[in-house]
């Protein structure tokens, strides 16, 4: 699979702009998530909060298409449920490193709480762990898997992030192959760390910038959560 990326250092990968420019609420969100990492590994053992629960919701939400239901989802956990949940999930070894198998094992019990699938899942564990745990972002999915019909092409499961994290340490691993001549030995970058410049860089392009504002039904998703449920039809 082709991509502009592969044909960077690390030091290049690193390099590349950032958005810099967010509405007040994404400023007051994005500079909350920032310490995220530190204060949840500062705990014995690593957890969050359904407080903080909230906050990654609002976070993902500012920054892509507002579903109000999943704040309504999100609501009805309960904080002993969230810290169980995200103990289990950050203590799992390996899961630092981007392993695969620990990075589903853990996305499989966050998805235990309401209102939280693949999506919002990949992205707790991003937040703790960066360089190697990618964000399910539909930046990223759009950029690198190409669905049809774009963003609303996209399918929220297991199967799709699966796709992305591959794709994503394949282009990692071109950057990291590439080495300046002359250099001092680069530090590597991982899957978060190209998730991330991808991110930047469509929402810089202008193509992700805010929420979409088309009305067309997407598909439901797994991130959708079980927004309804299927009504049986009672026959007279």
């Amino acid at each position: 699979m082709s991509h502009p990326f592969r044909s960077f250092t690390p030091a290049q990968l690193r390099a590349l702009p950032r958005q810099a420019h967010f509405s007040p609420p994404q400023q007051v969100l994005l500079s909350t998530v920032t310490t995220f990492a530190a204060q949840v590994l500062s705990r014995s053992p690593p957890s969050i909060t359904l407080p903080e629960l909230q906050t990654i919701m609002d976070y993902k939400l500012a920054f892509g298409q507002n579903r109000p239901t999943l704040r309504a989802m999100i609501r009805k956990n309960m904080d002993s449920q969230v810290k169980d949940c995200s103990r289990r999930a950050f203590v799992l070894p390996e899961l630092q490193s981007g392993h695969w198998d620990r990075v589903k094992e853990g996305m499989d019990i966050l998805c235990e709480l309401k209102g939280v699938g693949p999506a919002t899942a990949s992205l707790i564990l991003s937040l703790v762990y960066p360089e190697h745990i990618p964000f399910f972002s539909d930046e990223a999915t759009v950029d690198v898997l190409s669905p049809a019909g774009g963003r609303k092409g996209i399918k929220y499961t297991m199967k799709t992030y699966k796709e992305l994290f591959d794709a994503l340490g394949s282009i990692a691993g071109s950057i990291n192959s590439n080495e300046e001549q002359g250099a001092a030995l680069e530090v590597t970058v991982g899957r978060g760390a190209v998730e991330r410049a991808i991110w930047n860089t469509v929402r810089l392009q202008g193509n992700g910038e805010g929420p979409s504002k088309e009305k067309a039904k997407r598909p439901r998703t797994d991130d959708d959560v079980a927004v309804t449920k299927k009504r049986k039809r009672i026959r007279s």
